[in-house]
């Protein structure tokens, strides 16, 4: 998954500030990209990565019309000091900052009044505590500028060019966003510089990584904590996950892929487990010890158009631009490489050892807790519900649009959007325009139904034996979708016949004569249209307690998300096919522990284990979670015994949940 924060643009007399970023040398000769990019910020600065902290050193011109200007970093940045070295000045400069919020805090800048650009040196300091896709430990450092601005930011504006320069420990090794000019002499002592010559959000990660190239013709490079036996084959299969995504999206934004590991510890703390960043993507450890999957990387590596080179200016179509097209691109990963009968099982129930939110299941299961939102109105949802919106309907939805105007031209159209929009901000609406271009398909109808509305469709398919063929009906209640639906005829000796009816109103008869001797017939089997079905809504109701407390949880409400959580355990039912019980009380094991009650934390987590119908793909991650509360208790024998259990059950799924460095963690940890 990747998050994307919208900067809002401050008010007043601060909206009206430019930030550019220079270098020291106020004589510096002017680059080509300063003359491609003329309104983007420009950067050249200086970070020291030390353990547990960072300092960042560098020069900025502002552009103003008034007599402040507002700089946001994220709120780990401290003792941040801004002189006017204008011309030859040294003045110090007042600098207020707000009260922090959402992990950022902006910080005014009292600046001479006028229309001359100054010429700005900031330095501060940061400390390692996480932070959304940010974390400075001790051995590892990394960070995603877009989510957690650790480099000064104009409100509205964190993306730039430019040239920073990386100072860690020798032995260190930097993989950041922008083309790498220092050489080995200069890494042999600690320094790595990169120029970003296209708008970027500036990230990075540094630690003692072991670096292995691939030989493709894509330029591909894998940061690994440890040396890894099939780090070559990680690397080979990203490079035809990102050859396939090039004929959806146009040609790879940056050049190049790198695919960089980050400690599972440090990736949970800062809130992902994959991300995708200009040039590369951070992934947890966790990832990298299951086997590769194709649905997760097709996801993470789609991201590098879809938010990254095209984002979302204003805020109707938050996290569809971003997130629900990056789960599109995973969805046809999936199909090109691994076939239709996988994509099948993708639409409805999810990919294995993937995000099992992300699916028609996973829609149906909000909708069903009633946290149901219109997809171009994501913006209003709380935590992580939009986010979950827009992977499980949203991406579903673009595949349908998808069909209705044509796979070929749909994909030109996206790679003429890219083309032409790439390294720019587009409106939803251009955005719809655009994929529609050339099509007499009626956007604006699915808009109405799809995207502005609540919902889906729920069919009731009858159908007899007539004649020729099948004579049959399609009803619906309101509120009434037009829908393309196929229907499938089960013919003997196992062939199948699909033709798409055209669903429009309340009830639709048709005739099939391709179905004469049809032993069953099913209505959308491959879930190409969103709709409930009677084994979906069952499960989504059963669940909606747990999918409740769950969401609220994501939401940092966790008085709410305990009493829904414990109400849905204590009326669980005896027979429990969808796992309430066994969900419940590993929601309930995992808050208990955050608050550190490990009394209550084992007494879940034993409780779910216990549970009838477990998810076979969340039990390694339960017995995982147990062994770290008996580690915290002092039961080591407690804790092996676990991790042991947790390694099995990881077996058991194909290591689809990727515990071995977890697991492996949780012993190295354990206290004579």
């Amino acid at each position: 998954m990747t998050r994307r924060i919208v900067l809002s643009v401050l008010a007043g007399s601060f909206a009206a500030c430019t930030l550019v970023v220079a270098s020291i040398d106020r004589g510096r000769t002017a680059t080509a990209a300063d003359a491609a990019w003329p309104a983007v910020p420009r950067y050249a600065l200086d970070v020291t990565v030390a353990p547990n902290a960072i300092d960042v050193d560098g020069t900025l011109a502002v552009q103003h019309a008034s007599g402040a200007a507002a700089l946001i970093l994220n709120d780990r940045m401290r003792e941040l000091t801004v002189r006017d070295v204008t011309g030859g000045a040294d003045n110090a400069l007042t600098v207020q900052p707000s009260a922090p919020r959402d992990g950022q805090q902006r910080w005014r800048v009292d600046v001479p009044a006028g229309d001359t650009p100054l010429l700005l040196h900031v330095h501060y300091r940061g400390s390692g505590d996480a932070r959304l896709v940010y974390s400075i430990g001790a051995r590892f450092a990394f960070a995603a500028g877009v989510d957690s601005p650790w480099y000064p930011q104009l409100a509205g504006n964190p993306r730039g060019i430019g040239t920073i320069a990386f100072h860690v420990a020798p032995g260190d090794v930097v993989a950041s966003t922008g083309t790498r000019t220092s050489d080995d002499a200069d890494a042999a002592h600690g320094t790595f510089t990169f120029r970003n010559d296209v708008p970027t959000g500036f990230s990075f990660a540094s630690g003692p990584y072991t670096v292995v190239r691939g030989d493709a013709a894509i330029p591909v490079a894998g940061y690994f904590i440890t040396a890894r036996p099939d780090a070559n084959d990680y690397l080979a299969r990203c490079v035809r996950v990102v050859a396939f995504l090039q004929t959806q999206f146009g040609p790879l934004p940056y050049g190049r892929f790198g695919l960089v590991e980050v400690p599972n510890d440090e990736a949970d703390a800062a809130g992902f487990s994959g991300a995708s960043v200009e040039g590369f993507i951070f992934s947890g450890s966790a990832s990298l010890d299951a086997p590769f999957n194709t649905a997760f990387y097709g996801h993470e590596i789609s991201h590098q158009w879809w938010g990254n080179l095209i984002s979302l200016a204003g805020t109707t179509g938050t996290q569809m631009i971003d997130e629900a097209m990056a789960q599109y691109g995973s969805l046809q990963t999936v199909r090109a490489l691994e076939g239709e009968a996988a994509a099948r099982r993708y639409r409805i129930d999810g990919y294995p050892g993937y995000n099992s939110a992300q699916d028609a299941r996973g829609y149906f299961e909000l909708a069903a807790a009633g946290l149901d939102a219109p997809l171009d109105a994501l913006a209003g949802t709380k935590g992580l519900v939009g986010h979950t919106l827009a992977g499980s309907k949203g991406f579903l939805v673009i595949d349908m649009l998808a069909r209705s105007i044509g796979r070929a031209r749909f994909t030109a159209n996206l790679r003429a959007l890219t083309r032409e929009r790439g390294f720019t901000a587009v409106t939803w609406d251009d955005y719809l325009r655009a994929v529609a271009r050339g099509s007499s398909f009626d956007v604006r109808r699915l808009s109405r139904a799809w995207l502005q509305r609540t919902g889906a469709p729920s069919f009731r398919l009858a159908w007899t034996v007539a004649g020729d063929g099948i004579d049959g009906t399609i009803a619906q209640p309101a509120p009434l979708y037009a829908a393309d639906v196929p229907i499938a005829c089960r013919l003997p000796g196992g062939a199948v016949t699909t033709t798409t009816v055209a669903v429009r109103g309340e009830r639709t008869s048709f005739h099939l004569a391709s179905c004469r001797h049809a032993r069953a017939v099913d209505l959308d089997p491959s879930m190409l249209v969103l709709h409930w079905t009677p084994a979906l809504r069952a499960r989504a109701v059963a669940l909606a307690g747990v999918t409740r407390g769950t969401f609220a949880a994501y939401a940092g409400d966790t008085e709410t998300a305990r009493s829904t959580l414990e109400a849905a355990a204590a009326h669980a039912p005896t027979v429990d096919p969808y796992g309430v019980r066994f969900r419940a009380d590993a929601a309930l094991a995992r808050l208990a522990l955050q608050r550190n009650d490990l009394a209550e934390a084992k007494r879940r987590a034993l409780a779910a284990l216990a549970a009838p119908s477990p998810d076979a793909q969340m039990v390694p991650y339960v017995y995982l979670r147990l062994g770290r509360i008996d580690a915290k208790l002092g039961d080591n024998d407690g804790a092996r015994a676990a991790a042991s259990a947790a390694r099995a059950a990881d077996r058991a799924i194909g290591n689809a949940a990727g515990v071995a460095s977890s697991v492996d963690e949780l012993l190295a940890g354990l206290h004579p």
